[in-house]
């Protein structure tokens, strides 16, 4: 895992999140004021979102002087990723009762688009393995080589996966959280030599890895939009508290990024922003008891 999805700054986004994600829009013009700023409770969430944005700014130049320079596979990868959180955020006006129905005859409900990118993505990320793992033999990876790889690892977590599938939007998320960091953390040390390789996946034809990458971001963000059209379908629309939480995952994901193949930057400046997040939040939960 990045290390901040198991540091306290983590499970102070997620606290604030859990808190705010179901909030009224009269709930943000409660009233609250900041160093002159006399703007309600909906200020908190740019506060929060100031202080990850800032963070990340910070990090971001120590790594430009100190290192490890961004690489082209971590540039990619960062791109892969912003594309997660936007589909966190545009599964905040979901409801349990969405998740099976269809928007029209013939489509696929969320719980159906979740399970196949979810699918897909696992699949991107050991299709990858496998043929860096060809690769490290000295071997040019064929097709068949790659299935057959891919079918033992899809048959040892199919039933995992299909348990989670059929439960609630958190266990198909939470599913998903761990594919999806354990895959952007295991690539995060691809060289750019390495994109140039020619690796297979179901097509007959051998793509470099670059293109790999690329397609994991593409394909994630695909079936985004296809959920934000099946969401809109049913009236499903975000709240001024869920777009304004929308953006603080896109600040999530840009300090995540940041952090990629170097997870031990500076965990007092990511200790210390917990702290700030942490005061934010419990000033949240003040206003609201009031």
């Amino acid at each position: 895992m990045l290390i901040l999805t198991e540091s306290d700054l983590a499970q102070t986004i997620e606290s604030f999140s859990l808190l705010a994600q179901n909030l009224l829009d009269s709930d943000l013009d409660r009233p609250w004021a900041w160093k002159g700023y006399n703007e309600g409770a909906r200020f908190i969430f740019f506060r929060v979102y100031e202080e990850i944005r800032a963070l990340q700014a910070r990090l971001a130049a120590q790594r430009r002087a100190a290192g490890p320079a961004l690489t082209a596979a971590q540039d990619l990868l960062a791109n892969h990723h912003q594309a997660y959180w936007a589909l966190q955020a545009v599964l905040l006006p979901g409801s349990p009762r969405l998740l099976d129905l269809q928007p029209s005859a013939g489509e696929w409900t969320p719980r159906q688009t979740l399970r196949h990118l979810i699918n897909a993505e696992f699949s991107f990320f050991e299709a990858i393995r496998a043929n860096l793992q060809i690769h490290h033999h000295g071997q040019d990876p064929s097709l068949n080589q790659v299935q057959e790889i891919l079918e033992t690892s899809r048959a040892q977590v199919e039933p995992q996966h299909q348990q989670a599938f059929a439960l609630s939007l958190d266990s198909i998320l939470a599913l998903y959280s761990d594919i999806h960091y354990h895959g952007i953390e295991s690539l995060a040390g691809l060289s750019d030599a390495q994109l140039t390789l020619p690796t297979f996946d179901w097509e007959e034809e051998a793509f470099p890895l670059e293109f790999r990458l690329v397609r994991l971001d593409a394909h994630l963000r695909q079936h985004t939009i296809q959920l934000q059209k099946t969401l809109t379908a049913h009236n499903a629309r975000p709240t001024e508290a869920q777009r304004l939480l929308a953006h603080i995952f896109s600040a999530v994901a840009g300090l995540e990024s940041t952090l990629l193949g170097a997870p031990g930057l500076n965990p007092i400046a990511l200790e210390e922003a917990a702290g700030q997040i942490s005061f934010y939040t419990e000033a949240l939960a003040q206003v609201l008891a009031e």
